[in-house]
């Protein structure tokens, strides 16, 4: 009796299982193939045709910020006994700038062609509207001579593209949020912990290479130096380049801008060299390190520079003096003999080029 409960029990149990198997196994959907890329929406799509090639020339867009990125696309369909050659973007861009390329490999299609695709991001130098120049493809049939009559070219249309700021056209239009209230953060002593076994690991490891190997450690006398010492050297050096009586506007706000921004970096902490100046003002809102009215003139000075960089703005000798004069000024006001920063690398640097 007890052999035939048990039996019951294991037909019962394999039963369980298959039927379990059955439904895993045709109740699961199946997963679409993961290389299946998804198709890209484009603002723009031109065709275009001749002989044995067809072009297309894709944007994603038909406006795109300063800061922004905007997607090219070229595209040619040939016939597979022909080769085509793409143009070289990187020499026609004049308002743009390649920040990366994707070349997907050649697809041979159904009817026989080949279709090969270029993905350019490009990165816009200036604002309003802006060019996207005529492309020239070069083809020819494999195997005939070059210039025979079984070559050709096709050229594009120019697309024009509008760069825009979402920087205020006037500088009094800037508005400071006010900074929120201090909010007490909770102890948490897991990072101290971390940083505690960090630490005795360091120090036994030095403590160990010591005993083993002892070096004669080479004295080395370190240079410090104060923030606004570092950004008056600096002033001091573009005004002797004379940028401006040689008409370089542009390099001149853009040396005057690198200035200040480092000068805010070693004073106040504030990482302004890496940042754009919408990113910046960004930072600067929630941040307490300078007053309203600090911040109120690093805005409208930015702005000014962002319009002779980008814009092609012709600055009046009276803007030039106003922008030196408050670079100098802004640095006076805030000076401080807190924050030192070590200068001996560069103090080394400058001796080996004398």
């Amino acid at each position: 009796m007890i052999q035939q409960l048990n039996e019951h029990r294991l037909l019962c149990t394999l039963l369980c299982t298959l039927l379990f198997g059955l439904i895993c196994l045709f109740g699961c959907d199946k997963q679409p193939n993961g290389n299946t890329a998804l198709p890209m929406d484009y603002a723009v799509d031109v065709p275009y045709e001749k002989g044995p090639l067809s072009v297309r020339v894709r944007l994603n867009a038909e406006q795109v910020k300063l800061s922004g990125l905007i997607t090219l696309e070229l595209s040619a369909t040939i016939e597979s006994d022909y080769e085509v050659q793409f143009p070289a973007v990187s020499e026609t861009l004049k308002q743009f700038r390649i920040r990366s390329l994707d070349d997907q490999s050649k697809i041979l299609s159904e009817d026989n062609n080949i279709e090969e695709i270029y993905q350019y991001q490009l990165e816009p130098l200036e604002l309003g509207q802006c060019e996207i120049p005529a492309l020239t493809f070069n083809f020819e049939q494999k195997g005939s001579p070059e210039a025979s009559p079984k070559s050709g070219t096709l050229t594009t249309e120019p697309v024009w593209v509008e760069v825009v700021t979402s920087l205020p056209a006037d500088p009094n239009a800037f508005v400071i949020a006010d900074i929120d209230d201090v909010v007490e953060m909770k102890a948490n002593y897991f990072w101290l912990w971390i940083c505690l076994g960090v630490g005795c690991l360091l120090a036994m490891g030095v403590g160990i290479g010591m005993v083993i190997k002892p070096k004669k450690a080479i004295e080395i006398r370190r240079i410090y130096k104060s923030a606004h010492e570092i950004a008056f050297e600096a002033l001091s050096s573009i005004g002797k380049e004379n940028l401006v009586e040689q008409g370089r506007f542009k390099e001149f706000y853009e040396k005057l801008s690198n200035c200040l921004r480092q000068y805010i970096e070693n004073r106040f902490q504030l990482h302004a060299p890496e940042q754009t100046t919408e990113e910046f003002l960004e930072q600067l809102k929630t941040s307490d390190a300078l007053t309203l009215g600090y911040k109120q003139e690093l805005q409208k000075f930015l702005t000014h520079c962002d319009l002779v960089k980008f814009a092609r703005y012709q600055p009046s000798p009276e803007q030039i003096n106003e922008s030196l004069t408050m670079a100098e000024g802004f640095v006076e006001k805030t000076k401080s003999e807190e924050h030192r920063i070590d200068v001996t690398a560069s103090q080394q640097a400058e001796r080996q080029v004398v």
